[in-house]
């Protein structure tokens, strides 16, 4: 794919605001924004009081964000809550430490640095920056910029290649998808990931009603939330042949059921929609597609969710900015959306040789080296 040239001034307001927050940060931009009469902070009065760690807590349990989560996901939170209460209080010897105590980067980190293994170490990572987030920001108007490299949920090495597929695997995946076994839905399933970016667990659960043809969207249970559906769209190519799927599957379906039984069929079902395929059959899935590309060395870099990282990273590619990308994924923050967003080299190449006083000066020097070979003639 190739980089778009001409931008909006949109996109370029876009891109200008974003390289202003990742040199100053949120909080000197709001700040500036305050100063300038676009936007007043006093809507949102702060409070300047420290509250207790236990009334946080509480705020956060009863807050919409917690209310949303999914059941596991609620049980979850308010075991690591309750862990991390016991913890502040054993560091500060008191049973009512403060909500600033708790958020201190040295406490954090102390309490991260006992768990050692990393999908541990993710799970910790993840309770602490939604409970900072909503607590801080309710409490103090304070966002996780300060944050941002303790509550990095996998930090990569400099070195490391990125998670998404290149160009040629993501072909030859789609090749074996139609060669397997169930190769239409395989084939099915493996253009959703590519055309849309949603997680394994959105997918499993995608039903009939879900398919948006006429606004080219797709709805689904976000994650951690079971709900609410969210909307998001998909790419017209990956709705084709996903609704080419469904009436593939499901014509007879259509006409022997009623409208609502049909339209509440799970579309990747292996008992004709009545009950939606597991996490784990998918994974076995696109690991076996994995296994089986030539094209792919390291295998055990790969899974399902690096569709999710390959739709991000050409979407950037293709002109996307981020904001625009962050909002197709569902992401809270574009800091997450920063994670999925790590280049090959050629895509780095490709871009700085597009540098217009490059270009110019390549031009020049290819003039000089024909007019040479001529004269050599």
């Amino acid at each position: 794919m190739s980089i778009i040239q001409s931008k909006s001034k949109l996109q370029l307001a876009r891109e200008e605001i974003q390289l202003a927050i990742s040199q100053y940060g949120i909080n000197t931009f709001e700040q500036v924004m305050v100063e300038i009469g676009l936007t007043n902070l006093q809507e949102n009065p702060v409070i300047e009081e420290d509250v207790s760690l236990q009334e946080a807590g509480d705020y956060f349990i009863e807050c919409e964000t917690y209310q949303y989560y999914s059941t596991s996901s609620k049980k979850t939170y308010r075991s690591e809550l309750s862990q991390y209460q016991r913890f502040v209080s054993s560091q500060y010897g008191c049973n009512q430490p403060s909500l600033k105590q708790s958020a201190d980067r040295q406490i954090i980190m102390k309490y991260l640095s006992r768990y050692k293994g990393s999908n541990t170490m993710v799970k910790k990572k993840a309770f602490l920056r939604s409970f900072l987030r909503v607590t801080l920001g309710h409490y103090f108007h304070q966002s996780l910029d300060d944050y941002k490299n303790t509550l990095r949920l996998r930090p990569e090495a400099e070195d490391e290649e990125p998670k998404a597929f290149r160009k040629i695997q993501l072909a030859e995946l789609l090749n074996l998808a139609q060669l397997s076994n169930h190769g239409f839905r395989n084939h099915a399933i493996v253009w959703v990931f590519m055309g849309s970016g949603i997680r394994l667990s959105e997918l499993c659960k995608l039903q009939i009603c879900d398919v948006l043809p006429t606004t080219q969207q797709i709805k689904i249970y976000p994650k951690m939330k079971e709900y609410q559906k969210e909307k998001r769209t998909i790419s017209s190519l990956a709705l084709l042949i996903l609704t080419d799927y469904i009436e593939f599957t499901y014509s007879y379906c259509r006409q022997t059921l009623s409208l609502e039984e049909y339209r509440n069929l799970y579309i990747f079902s292996k008992d004709f929609g009545k009950t939606h395929l597991q996490p784990r059959a998918i994974q076995y899935i696109v690991k076996d597609l994995i296994n089986k590309a030539k094209s792919i060395e390291n295998k055990n870099l790969f899974c399902v969710h690096s569709f999710r990282h390959s739709f991000a990273l050409y979407a950037l590619e293709s002109g996307v900015d981020i904001y625009m990308i962050s909002k197709l994924l569902g992401h809270k923050s574009i800091e997450t959306t920063d994670e999925y967003l790590k280049l090959f080299d050629y895509q780095l190449r490709e871009v700085i040789d597009k540098n217009p006083i490059a270009m110019e000066e390549m031009k020049k020097l290819q003039q000089r080296m024909n007019t040479l070979c001529q004269e050599s003639y």
